[in-house]
């Protein structure tokens, strides 16, 4: 099981800069069993983010978002031995700011 993350960062001047960047996040579970009980879901996921960030003498402040998608198995139920298939889409959106003096 790898994981990997790409990003990059680009000034579009000295106040504004645009962040990106690609990422997985592999589960490191086993494939699940159909004789077995309770087991650890397997989903394995691939994302992106975007951001764009706004810089000062003294202040930053920031405002991105990303995006997660992917598949696997689980077994939702407890002491039973079907197992489902999931699909998972999920994202967020974050606003960030900093000061120093």
């Amino acid at each position: 099981m790898v994981n990997l993350a790409l990003g990059t960062e680009y000034f579009l001047d000295m106040s504004w800069a645009v962040r990106g960047g690609l990422f997985t996040n592999m589960a490191n579970t086993p494939e699940l069993d159909p004789a077995r009980l309770n087991q650890d879901e397997k989903v394995d996921l691939y994302g992106m983010s975007l951001s764009i960030s706004n810089f000062t003498r003294n202040t930053s402040i920031s405002l991105g978002g990303s995006i997660t998608t992917g598949s696997g198995k689980a077994q939702i139920q407890q002491d039973v031995s079907n197992i489902q298939n999931v699909d998972v889409l999920g994202w967020l959106i974050f606003l960030s700011s900093s000061y120093s003096y």
